[in-house]
């Protein structure tokens, strides 16, 4: 099983390891990490809120509100696809969240 996901617009998603996922968007990369869930058919948790900050050279940039919504949903569609038992605690509702 290959742990590399490719999207439309050309960025990437890949495990790094059990726990984390590396996000690519061009020049820039955020590392994305899972909590240990011991639910039923859960087995890893993602904290929405953990999506902020890209990594160096560009951790002095923060994601918008747009761009932590596309990266969540990305990260979802990528867990689906592998078939990664996950829940999304989600972030707060805004005044930019689409429904």
């Amino acid at each position: 099983m290959t742990t590399r996901m490719v999207f439309d617009d050309g960025s990437e998603m890949e495990l790094l390891h059990r726990y984390a996922l590396r996000y690519r968007q061009a020049d820039r990369t955020m590392d994305i990490g899972f909590e240990l869930a011991l639910e039923p058919n859960v087995d890893r948790l993602i904290h929405a809120e953990t999506i902020s900050r890209w990594n160096d050279p560009h951790k002095n940039e923060i994601a918008d509100e747009a761009e932590r919504r596309k990266i969540l949903s990305r990260v979802e569609e990528y867990c689906r696809a592998k078939k990664f038992p996950f829940r999304t605690l989600s972030l707060p509702e805004g005044p930019d969240s689409a429904t």
